[in-house]
C-alpha cells in the first residue's frame, strides 16, 4: 500500500533539510548562511503543506490558492477556482499561509517562537542578494536562527508524523572560533552594510518580543555558550588566555567572567579553608600547597595592574574547584 501523500510530502521536507545541513556544514562554501535559509525555508514550507493534508484527511485542495471567478460583466462571481501558475499547474500556499493554518490547530500546530523564527529566516532569504560579504556577527546570529528552526522543524516532524529522526545528524556544526578566510569582518570604525544592520536589528527585536519559556515547544532562536576545560587529549584544540602561543587560539574573557569563575581573593580562600578543615593551620605548609596550586591557571587567575606587560602590582583570585585540591591534603570537617 502506497504511503499516504501528506508523508510523501513530509519526507521531501526531510531531504530539504538534510541538504540544509550539508551545505552550512561544508568545510568551505562562501554562501553558507544564505544557501541555508533557502534551503530551510524550503523544507518548513513543504512539512506544513504536509501538516495542513493530514489535517484535512489527506485532501490536496487544502493547499491550493483560490481565487473568484470572474462574471461575464467583470464582477467576481461566489463560486471559486484555483490559481494556475504559469504552467498550468494549481498554486500552493505560501509559507506565511502555510504557518497561519498551522499556528490554528493550537498544540498540534506551531506557536509565535516559530512564526517569528520562520520570518527571520524569510528576511535572511530576502536579503541574501545584498550581503555579498557576511560579517562574522552576522554569521553567529545566522547560526543561532538556523539552528533554532532546524530544532523546531525536529520537533514538529517527530510530534506530527510520528518519525524518530535520531538516525539523521540533523545539526549544525558550530561556528569557528575564527570566521574563516574568505569571510569580511569590518573594523568598528567601518560602517556595517544598511541591509545588514536592518537585519540584526530585526533578530534581536524578535528575540526580546518572544523570550524562551519552559511552556513553549519552538524557539526563536538558541543560545550558544563556548566552555573549554584542560584536558591532555592530542584532539582537543589548544586555547589560550594570552599571546604566548601563537599555535593556540585566543580567548578573550570580560571582567565580569572572571570574577564568576574566580570569586574568592586570599582572605575568602583561608576563611573557607579555615571552616572546612579540622587540622587546618595557616602555616608553610599552607602557603607551600597554595603556592603550588597557583601555578593551575583552571584554579588560580592573577589579576595586574598592567595586564599587558604583567608588572607592577597583582592580586589573585581563585576558584571555588581549588578546595577539592586541597581536600588531599588537610581532613575535611564532619
Amino acid at each position: 500500500m502506497p504511503p499516504a501523500r501528506y508523508l510523501v510530502l513530509a519526507k521531501k521536507s526531510l531531504a530539504a533539510s538534510l541538504a540544509a545541513i550539508e551545505i552550512y556544514n561544508k568545510p568551505s562554501f562562501s554562501y553558507r548562511e544564505e544557501t541555508f535559509a533557502i534551503l530551510m525555508i524550503n523544507a518548513w514550507e513543504l512539512l506544513l503543506k504536509a501538516r495542513i493534508i493530514q489535517k484535512t484527511g489527506g485532501k490536496w485542495q487544502s493547499v491550493y490558492v483560490q481565487e473568484s471567478r470572474r462574471n461575464k460583466d467583470g464582477t467576481k462571481s461566489a463560486r471559486k477556482t484555483f490559481q494556475r501558475n504559469r504552467s498550468g499547474q494549481p498554486m500552493t500556499v505560501g509559507l506565511d499561509r502555510a504557518a497561519n493554518i498551522v499556528s490554528g490547530y493550537g498544540n498540534n500546530g506551531i506557536d509565535q517562537p516559530c512564526i517569528a523564527n520562520l520570518r527571520l529566516l524569510q528576511s535572511i532569504r530576502d536579503s541574501a542578494i545584498h550581503l555579498y560579504n557576511v560579517e562574522a556577527d552576522l554569521a553567529f546570529r545566522i547560526y543561532r536562527i538556523g539552528s533554532a528552526a532546524l530544532r523546531n522543524f525536529v520537533t514538529a516532524y517527530e510530534d506530527w508524523f510520528g518519525s524518530d529522526l535520531n538516525r539523521y545528524n540533523l545539526y549544525l556544526l558550530p561556528i569557528a572560533f575564527r570566521p574563516p578566510s574568505d569571510v569580511v569582518v569590518s573594523p568598528r570604525a567601518v560602517r556595517q552594510p544598511e541591509v545588514a544592520m536592518r537585519l540584526m536589528k530585526e533578530m534581536a527585536e524578535a528575540e526580546n518580543q518572544n523570550p524562551a519559556t519552559s511552556s513553549s515547544r519552538f524557539d526563536v532562536a538558541i543560545q550558544v555558550e563556548l566552555n573549554y576545560r584542560r584536558t591532555t587529549d592530542s584532539h582537543g584544540i589548544p586555547v589560550r588566555k594570552d599571546s604566548t602561543d601563537p599555535s593556540s587560539i585566543q580567548v578573550t574573557w570580560t571582567e565580569e567572567q572572571v570574577r564568576t569563575r574566580y570569586p574568592w581573593d586570599y582572605h575568602e580562600l583561608t576563611s573557607r579553608i579555615a571552616s572546612r578543615y579540622i587540622d587546618f593551620v595557616r602555616n608553610k605548609r599552607y602557603y607551600r600547597i597554595k603556592k603550588c596550586l597557583e601555578k593551575d591557571d583552571s584554579l588560580c587567575h592573577v589579576r595586574y595592574l598592567d595586564p599587558e606587560k604583567k608588572s607592577g602590582g597583582n592580586k589573585k583570585f581563585y576558584s571555588t574547584s581549588i578546595l577539592s585540591h586541597f581536600d588531599q591534603h588537610y581532613t575535611r570537617k564532619q
